[in-house]
């Protein structure tokens, strides 16, 4: 999971883990230069900067790595691992917060260049004008490697990275509750916007803005560990049920969702395989067309056409 190729992308390293392969022009064949800015009314409620350069730099074959929080069933440490060393170049993108903690994992030095940490409502653009090639620490010369300017491609359109506030918590330790943030993803480009959920309550306020802002194509939209009735007060603010990721589905706009976060850790009291069957129930009585928002078997692989020829029009135009 995460970025095991060139042009590769994933989300989360665990329970919701989602590996996205060239969609829709998201391809990365590089890691290029990060270009951060925060956005005007995005989700968040930040107010507008200049963009600047967060001076970031990677090598062919590198992938963009998001994480949504670090609960353990989303955060490993032993993947993050294996996915630095297989794609020294790769770059995780992670809420406020987090990067502390992938400098205790993969050092500081490797943090530094490999981790791009985002607030919420601040976006990142990946562009491919701006592309090094450093050698990775573990085969490094005394002499260094040379700065190799690649043209800009139409395959590789410019791509945005958005931190979406979403509604959850964090904890690893019993001393760092809520000590760095949680965040759903936006990675769009002129074609093609994804929605990568992590985990999340539901919050249509949110949804719904963001579907205003960045009307979604694809969305991984959790659908599990939601419990069973006598628990459910608990596990609601945290953790939507499958009736209510089709409210989010239907919030976000999406052409075409798909069902993480459920078949994978014994979290609640569900069956761990009733989520598909209740998501299905779901979509049956809001009348929407069931193939609209599916679930993957485990290790399953699909393809949708998604990609657009231009932008998403608002509903009524």
């Amino acid at each position: 999971a995460g970025g095991t190729g060139a042009g590769e992308g994933a989300g989360d390293v665990a329970g919701a883990c989602v590996l996205s392969s060239a969609v829709g022009g998201l391809e990365r064949a590089v890691r290029p230069g990060v270009q951060r800015a925060v956005r005007t009314g995005a989700v968040g409620g930040a107010e507008e900067g200049e963009g600047k350069s967060a001076g970031r730099r990677g090598a062919a074959g590198g992938g963009a790595v998001v994480i949504s929080h670090s609960h353990y069933d989303h955060l490993d440490r032993r993947s993050v691992e294996e996915i630095s060393r297989a794609q020294p170049v790769a770059t995780f993108f992670v809420p406020l917060g987090m990067k502390t903690w992938f400098g205790s994992v993969l050092g500081e030095d490797v943090a530094d260049r490999s981790v791009v940490e985002m607030d919420w409502g601040e976006e990142a653009i990946l562009r491919d004008e701006d592309i090094a090639h450093p050698t990775h620490p573990a085969t490094a010369s005394p002499t260094p490697a040379p700065t190799v300017h690649t043209p800009p491609s139409p395959r590789r359109p410019p791509l945005t990275l958005v931190c979406v506030p979403c509604q959850h918590w964090c904890r690893r330790t019993p001393f760092d509750t809520n000590a760095a943030l949680w965040s759903s993803w936006i990675a769009k480009t002129a074609s093609l916007t994804y929605f990568f959920g992590g985990d999340t309550g539901y919050c249509g306020d949110v949804f719904r803005r963001v579907g205003e802002l960045y009307p979604v194509d694809l969305a991984a939209i959790p659908i599990g560990a939601y419990g069973v009735p006598e628990e459910r007060w608990f596990h609601e603010p945290n953790h939507m049920d499958p009736g209510e990721a089709v409210d989010c589905h239907v919030d976000l706009r999406s052409r075409q969702s798909v069902g993480v976060h459920w078949g994978t850790f014994l979290l609640t009291g569900e069956h761990v395989m009733e989520p598909p069957k209740k998501l299905e129930e779901a979509m049956r009585e809001k009348r929407l067309e069931n193939d609209a928002f599916v679930v993957l078997g485990h290790g399953e692989t699909r393809v949708f056409d998604l990609v657009r020829s231009g932008p998403r029009m608002p509903e009524g135009e």
